[in-house]
């Protein structure tokens, strides 16, 4: 489910069965700060919204935790907007064929833990 609150920064592709309102792991402990990440794509507004729309069924079917991206050009994307794509690193690989397979063809990886000494 893709959930685009226009108040907000970022758009989120959740499940649609989460209500949990967590939209990443869910386990904030060791093995989140040991393992979780993303992949982080960067394109124009146009190319995230098109990927977003063919990764909202990964997602909503749980083969993809979570995802969210910014609606406009950004300083974070250099000019482009940016998608993170969030999963474990032990299901890195998995998850870069997805998005391979759905024609991406340069990524960024990025621990969350990174993220926040960032």
């Amino acid at each position: 489910m893709i959930v685009d609150d226009p108040n907000e920064y970022w758009v989120w592709l959740i499940r649609s069965s989460s209500l949990q309102g967590v939209y990443y792991c869910p386990d904030n402990g060791k093995e989140y700060i040991e393992h979780w990440g993303k992949w982080l794509v960067f394109d124009s507004a146009i190319a995230i919204r098109s990927l977003a729309e063919k990764l909202d069924e990964y997602v909503d079917q749980g083969e993809i935790d979570s995802a969210k991206f910014n609606r406009e050009p950004s300083d974070i994307g250099r000019g482009d907007c940016v998608m993170c794509v969030y999963c474990d690193d032990r299901d890195k690989d998995r998850i870069w064929k997805i998005l391979h397979s759905l024609g991406i063809s340069k990524r960024i990886w990025k621990y969350d833990q990174q993220t926040h000494k960032d």
